[in-house]
């Protein structure tokens, strides 16, 4: 007779048995992280929907217009239905972040803070953790790479920019003169 079992059911008789319980443990491991997110995104999911704010009629027509006016098509009429799908799936993925933001607010206390925690009392909180600002370095010091031009020749290529302003220009190369001045 014939029995199908799952691979992690069986261990052959030249398998390294520590070898084998750890890969056990590592797929049960990894299942119990997929099913926890999982729940996660369907906790998100779940929230009522009055707590986002519709989105703008002004928005969705701005989106259209770049849209249309990008593409370059000639007949926009051709596209009515494609933009209202498209919309209809930002309106989703708009919705969709509104409320996953409203779920780390709720879960994450000081979110947004370089003090922020995760509340130890969600069953959500082993995924929490990524969404937590990196901590500050000693003293706040941080490595940086070189910069790729001395502060003089930034300062001449603003200077060029017909897009600023003197007035910008003249405060800009205020701020750099006294950080040049701190520096030394």
């Amino acid at each position: 007779s014939r029995k199908q079992v799952k691979r992690l059911a069986l261990r052959f008789n030249e398998e390294d048995p520590e070898n084998f319980a750890l890969r056990v443990e590592t797929c049960r491991a990894k299942k119990a992280h997929c099913e926890l997110q999982q729940a996660f995104i369907d906790f998100i999911e779940s929230q009522p929907i009055h707590i986002v704010s519709s989105m703008q009629r002004e928005k969705k027509e701005r989106f259209i217009r770049q849209g249309l006016h990008k593409s370059h098509v000639e007949d926009a009429k051709n596209y009515i239905s494609d933009i209202r799908d498209l919309i209809a799936e930002i309106e989703r993925n708009y919705v969709l972040s509104m409320k996953f933001a409203k779920v780390k607010n709720d879960l994450i206390d000081g979110m947004g803070t370089p003090l922020a925690t995760v509340r130890e009392d969600s069953p959500f909180s082993p995924l929490l953790g990524t969404f937590l600002p990196s901590p500050v370095p000693y003293l706040a010091l941080v490595d940086h790479e070189a910069a790729e031009l001395p502060v003089s020749e930034i300062v001449a290529h603003l200077v060029k920019q017909p897009t600023v302003s003197w007035n910008v220009n003249a405060v800009t190369m205020a701020v750099w003169r006294r950080f040049g001045e701190e520096i030394n």
